[in-house]
């Protein structure tokens, strides 16, 4: 920076053009190999017909200066990094990843609210794990961890970006659905299944995982809207397992 003003100034004197004061930070090295940042100060003399007589200059330390602003700084960046922190530990699972269940009513709210103004349909997918006791029981409960971890990585590959996918306890997982009545919900749900049923899970190999659908309804509250998914999701558990159920049937 300092050596482009001198450059300018050079080419204002002999352009004639008037000459400016300079101010500026610049970093010096010392003998002993380190570094120093200071402020230096350029002003112009000028004569009694403008021309430039002398430059007076001065430098002074600001590393005390420097050394109170890269504090500021860092602490600054670890309030935001701890802030981000606490904002991923309310809002998502600490093992899978995926949006806990506080954050997921907060979001789901949200979702309803839009689905109601702009007169959209929207659905609900409630699922989890077939006989994820026995996997506990057998290969331990790191290993049930990790096929919940895989689990949320899988069925994340399969949804579409607009989905909302939450761990809403233990083996058991929701997801939201916007734009998407129940016919075209069954749908994504069977690819779901068929994509767990065929995906190899280290140490376990082959789980399955029942699903239940649910269209929200007018009226409908979210309660209302997942009572009816979780009660089929049990109706294909109850029938055989690693199948997909649709509220719809209930009131057939």
């Amino acid at each position: 920076v300092a050596q482009s003003h001198f450059d300018q100034l050079r080419l204002d004197l002999a352009a004639g053009r008037p000459v400016q004061a300079f101010r500026g930070e610049m970093e010096y090295w010392c003998k002993d190999g380190s570094t120093v940042w200071t402020e230096v100060m350029v002003q112009p003399v000028l004569g009694e017909h403008g021309e430039v007589i002398e430059l007076l200059g001065a430098t002074r330390s600001i590393a005390e200066h420097k050394r109170l602003l890269q504090e500021l700084q860092d602490a600054k960046a670890g309030m935001e990094r701890a802030n981000a922190e606490l904002l991923s530990l309310a809002t998502t699972d600490s093992l899978t990843g995926a949006w806990n269940r506080r954050h997921f009513e907060r979001i789901a709210a949200t979702t309803i609210a839009q689905a109601l103004r702009y007169q959209h349909p929207l659905s609900l997918v409630v699922f989890d794990i077939d006989r994820f006791k026995v996997v506990n029981d057998r290969y331990g409960h790191q290993v049930g961890d990790q096929v919940l971890i895989e689990l949320t990585k899988v069925v994340g590959q399969v949804l579409r970006s607009t989905d909302i996918l939450a761990r809403w306890g233990g083996e058991e997982f929701v997801v939201v659905m916007a734009h998407c009545n129940e016919s075209s919900a069954m749908q994504l749900a069977e690819k779901i299944r068929k994509e767990v049923e065929s995906h190899p899970f280290p140490s376990v190999g082959t789980i399955t995982i029942s699903l239940g659908v649910a269209e929200f309804g007018p009226g409908d509250t979210l309660n209302a809207w997942f009572s009816p998914a979780d009660q089929v999701l049990y109706d294909a558990k109850n029938s055989g397992r690693n199948a997909v159920r649709c509220a719809s049937a209930l009131f057939a």
